[in-house]
């Protein structure tokens, strides 16, 4: 661990969260999880602060733990072990899976003196954003909805074209009425880029064309 994160740091990365499951993990949203003992977690975590605190102090260790769901750690010991990793590993802030209900937050807050991260698993509507001072929270994580968001789009496209003889028409139409407007592909894929890569390295003789051919005028 203290090697790993002083190769982020020299990377120039940010920070890191590091989680106490075992291996294999399994997801945040997921029945049976485990987690490796405190004291390992601990040692993981102090061992990132060490490495942190000799190259960049602003560089952030996250500790990232299930204690709220995993199996066979009594209940009485979740806030124990969430107070460790701030108080004995000297994690800058807690991620705290599969928050369940607002007392689980206030009373995650109440117990670790730093800021929490929250995955929310509870009952629908998850608490507003808004409401995060009231109970404590730092940040709220919605970490799959693009994903979700993409992996709905695709799995609809096949399944509209199935039911409907002009779905390329309706699709064109519905991309038309969105608000942010067709999704500008040359910007999503780097085209601009690219062209100032190959203007910048290839020769004169293998500068292609892009002024005359097909595809010169943007759809």
């Amino acid at each position: 661990m203290f090697f790993a994160v002083q190769e982020f740091v020299r990377a120039g990365v940010a920070g890191v969260s590091i989680e106490d499951q075992e291996a294999p993990k399994k997801s945040a949203t997921l029945a049976g999880r485990r987690c490796i003992s405190s004291e390992e977690a601990v040692g993981k975590i102090r061992a990132a602060v060490a490495a942190r605190d000799e190259l960049d102090p602003d560089f952030v260790v996250c500790a990232r733990t299930d204690a709220l769901v995993a199996r066979g750690l009594p209940s009485t010991t979740r806030w124990r072990v969430c107070l460790a990793y701030a108080t004995e590993g000297g994690a800058d802030l807690l991620w705290l899976n599969s928050v369940e209900s607002r007392e689980q937050l206030r009373a995650a807050c109440a117990a670790v003196p730093v800021p929490v991260l929250t995955i929310w698993a509870g009952p629908r509507p998850a608490p507003r954003s808004r409401s995060s001072p009231s109970s404590g929270r730092a940040r709220s994580s919605f970490h799959d909805r693009i994903e979700r968001s993409r992996a709905g789009n695709v799995g609809a496209a096949p399944r509209v074209s199935r039911k409907r003889r002009r779905a390329l028409e309706a699709w064109s139409a519905q991309a038309e009425a969105s608000p942010w407007g067709r999704v500008a592909t040359a910007d999503l894929v780097g085209t601009p880029e690219v062209r100032a890569l190959e203007e910048r390295f290839l020769s004169d003789a293998h500068q292609r064309d892009y002024e005359t051919t097909f595809g010169h005028q943007p759809n």
